[in-house]
């Protein structure tokens, strides 16, 4: 089991006004975060974006760090709770390992680039705050246990001599690949163009990895 992410909890909202402020602030800020330039903002541009002054956002957060460790805990939650639902659908509807690989790598990938602009930007933040970079290992880590849960349900079937290093070795390469093309890291975008293309390779190179021997 993944140990808790080590962001600092904001405030506890007591009342359902304090946790429609709270809300505002965090809607607020991944508005923010999707613009050219977002990890640039000031307390104050939140502050006019949320509707919310400044002190009120330093009631619930310390600073910014504490919001942007906030921020990632609540994007690690949506995008868990987003892998498992279409992972249950494709585990349902999979009769075999090689009708699940391409299932689960598409909606691993759609995920990914769904949260793109916001994981952009968190991963940018990052770099700069150890904190976070050591919650995004941990988030790196509870993915992969999920994606090595689903795929091990067919351990008979996968052709590889150690199957969880055949499931890691998929992962990561599709984790690398996409973060690549969809530029993570780096403060310039990439168009969609390639995305079909990509996304059918590692589908091939995920399903023959892992259900042919060489």
């Amino acid at each position: 089991m993944t140990k808790p992410l080590n962001a600092p909890p904001p405030a506890v909202p007591k009342q359902k006004r304090s946790l429609e402020s709270q809300e505002a602030i965090l809607l607020a800020t991944e508005r923010l975060l999707t613009r050219e330039g977002g990890n640039d903002f000031t307390l104050l541009d939140l502050s006019r974006e949320s509707g919310m002054s400044v002190g009120g956002i330093y009631r619930r957060f310390v600073d910014k760090q504490g919001l942007m460790l906030v921020m990632q805990q609540r994007l690690n939650e949506r995008m868990l709770q987003d892998y498992t639902e279409f992972a249950r659908e494709a585990s349902q509807s999979a009769a075999n390992l090689k009708q699940l690989v391409p299932v689960l790598i598409a909606g691993m990938t759609e995920l990914l680039r769904r949260h793109a602009a916001v994981l952009r930007k968190i991963v940018e933040e990052s770099m700069h705050h150890p904190e976070m970079a050591q919650n995004g290992i941990q988030i790196y880590h509870a993915h992969l246990a999920l994606f090595k849960r689903d795929l091990l349900r067919y351990r008979a079937e996968i052709a590889h001599d150690d199957p969880e290093y055949a499931i890691e070795f998929c992962f990561n390469a599709v984790y690398e690949l996409v973060a690549s093309h969809l530029a993570f890291g780096r403060g310039s975008t990439v168009t969609e163009q390639d995305w079909p293309r990509l996304l059918a390779n590692l589908q091939r190179l995920c399903l023959n990895f892992l259900a042919y021997p060489l």
